[in-house]
Order: structure tokens, then C-alpha cells, then sequence
């Protein structure tokens, strides 16, 4: 007869059974350990033994937990309350010293992931590879949706550039390739710049003028990392729609608040972060929300416990 316990794994998935394997491996380890697990590999480190054990056997057997590809800067996590799921909850913004909320959630499977997962601390190497994937963001997801279009966009863009007539010893010189980077970007609305060509042609000129010892295709990356593809963003904006839809308290409110979070956005890249924040809770106090926005009952939601909300209809 087969051993009580080889029975019992006998009638466990595979899955299962993989995920008792790596419980084996770990079950036994003090918290101090199983944290110097999770710090090698840049994942959370709080909560008690049971949760950091969870942690461990989610990246052991699927990858570290990558950056969030709504936000593109905050750190997926696994939710303590759902096992299922990961979500992200933002992140914090150097540039303008504030906390940008996220609503992202997802499936475990749908969740980005970075490979390897380290099972000992990894060289200062591996330490340094690990850094620059997190500060070139979601793109270094294994699961990353990077379709061809956006490849295409690209390639398009810097190949555009590449022609261009690009002499920057003189402030004509400048002020022509500031002119010739703009209409590139506008033509066939492959970047997302400000609908302004103002304020387009001065945020190039000023990449420009701060690089002025690079190519035009290195300042078109440049372009491209500032502004983003516009194919990009409607991608993001559809999994953004997908995410708080699931969040949110009613579904119909998801492009409201899809649109107040956007005006957060721009507001603290422009430096007004009381207006970012602001905007940020309106977002929070919408998902709140059970009922839907209308015309009709937009003004009464400036009364009581919903009184952030005024500031969608002002």
C-alpha cells in the first residue's frame, strides 16, 4: 500500500502539487527568510507568515509580480484579501514629491510578471538589471501587450527621422528641427502631443536644446518616451476601462472616471499637485458610488458624503 500522505498528493493537480512543492521547500523557514526571499526579488515584505508564504509560491511558480500596465509606474501586488487576484494601488512620484493612486486589478493570470524569481540573494549584476527594468516600467513585462502596431509606430517614426536635415549649431538650426520633430509626431497622429502645436513644437524644442550632441532618431525616442504612441493609449485606456469596470460600484461610471483621473494626470505632470490630488479623490469617491452619474442628479452630488463629486460638472 501507498504511504497516507503520497495518496493525497497522488489526487492533487498539477498545479497543486507544484504549489505544495514549493510550501515544502519553505514552510519550515523563520519570517526574517522568507522576507529576504521577497526583498531579493522586490516584492512586498509585510503581513504575517502565511501571506509572505503565499507570496513566495506565486513567484516561484509564475515570476515576480511586474509593473502595473494601467498606471505603468506602481508595483502589482497580490491581494491579502482575494488570493486570486493582484492589484495595484500607485505609486509614489518623485518629480512632484505626491502619491498617484492607482484602481488596476486583475486576475492572477492576467497579472504582469518579470522574470527570473531569485531563490538566493542575486549578484549586484542581477541587482542593477532588476533596477533598470522597473524604472523602464511595464515594457519589460514577459506578458507585455506590445502589439505591432506600436512596434510599427515606432519604426516608422525614427526611420521619418532619420531623414531629416538635422543641424543644431545654430538657433535656426533648432528652431527647424524643433518644426520638422513636431509635424513628424502630428502627421498621421502616430504621438499622443497636446492637441496645441504651441506647446507641442515648445516641449520638442526643449528636448532639443537639452540634447543637442544626439541624432534625430535618439531625440524622437526621446519624444516618443515623453508623449507616448497614441495607439498606446487607447490600448491602456481600453484596459483601464476593462479594470475599474470591475471596481467600480457601477459600471456606467467608468468613463467619468476614467476622464477624472486623465485631469489628475495632466495636473501633476503640470507641478499643481493639490489639483492632482484633488481630482485623484473625485476618482476614489466615484468608484464609491452605486448609482449612475447623470445631468439630472450631477448637482446633488455636491451635498453630504458625496460632495467631492461637484467637481465632475464644474
Amino acid at each position: 500500500n501507498q504511504p497516507k500522505k503520497k495518496r493525497k498528493m497522488n489526487k492533487l493537480s498539477e498545479e497543486e502539487r507544484a504549489e505544495a512543492e514549493v510550501y515544502a521547500m519553505y514552510e519550515k523557514k523563520k519570517n526574517d527568510e522568507l522576507k529576504d526571499v521577497l526583498r531579493w526579488n522586490n516584492q512586498m515584505v509585510g503581513g504575517n507568515k502565511d501571506a509572505l508564504l503565499t507570496r513566495i509560491i506565486d513567484g516561484q511558480l509564475n515570476g515576480r509580480l511586474g509593473i502595473c500596465p494601467s498606471c505603468e509606474k506602481g508595483k502589482m501586488k497580490l491581494k491579502d484579501t482575494e488570493a486570486a487576484k493582484a492589484y495595484c494601488n500607485g505609486y509614489f512620484d518623485e518629480e512632484n514629491q505626491a502619491r498617484i493612486p492607482c484602481f488596476y486589478e486583475c486576475s492572477l493570470k492576467e497579472a504582469p510578471r518579470l522574470l527570473p524569481w531569485y531563490t538566493e540573494e542575486p549578484t549586484e549584476e542581477e541587482k542593477e538589471k532588476m533596477k533598470a527594468m522597473a524604472e523602464e516600467g511595464a515594457s519589460n513585462n514577459i506578458n507585455s501587450s506590445s502589439t505591432s502596431e506600436n512596434i510599427d509606430a515606432k519604426a516608422k517614426l525614427l526611420k521619418r527621422a532619420s531623414k531629416l536635415n538635422w543641424n543644431l549649431d545654430s538657433k535656426s538650426g533648432i528652431k527647424e528641427a524643433a518644426q520638422d520633430l513636431t509635424t513628424l509626431c502630428t502627421k498621421d497622429h502616430l504621438v499622443d502631443v497636446p492637441n496645441d502645436d504651441k506647446i507641442t513644437k515648445m516641449e520638442i524644442g526643449r528636448l532639443v536644446v537639452q540634447n543637442r550632441s544626439k541624432t534625430a532618431p535618439e531625440v524622437m525616442e526621446l519624444v516618443i518616451h515623453k508623449f507616448g504612441l497614441t495607439q498606446a493609449k487607447i490600448e491602456k485606456e481600453k484596459k483601464q476601462a476593462k479594470s475599474l469596470s470591475a471596481v467600480c460600484g457601477n459600471a456606467e461610471n467608468v468613463g467619468v472616471m476614467q476622464a477624472i483621473l486623465e485631469l489628475g494626470d495632466l495636473y501633476f505632470k503640470e507641478g499643481n499637485r493639490n489639483a492632482g490630488a484633488t481630482y485623484k479623490k473625485v476618482a476614489q469617491a466615484i468608484k464609491e458610488l452605486t448609482f449612475e452619474i447623470t445631468a439630472e442628479n450631477a448637482k446633488g452630488l455636491g451635498k453630504g458624503k458625496t460632495k467631492v463629486c461637484v467637481c465632475v460638472y464644474v
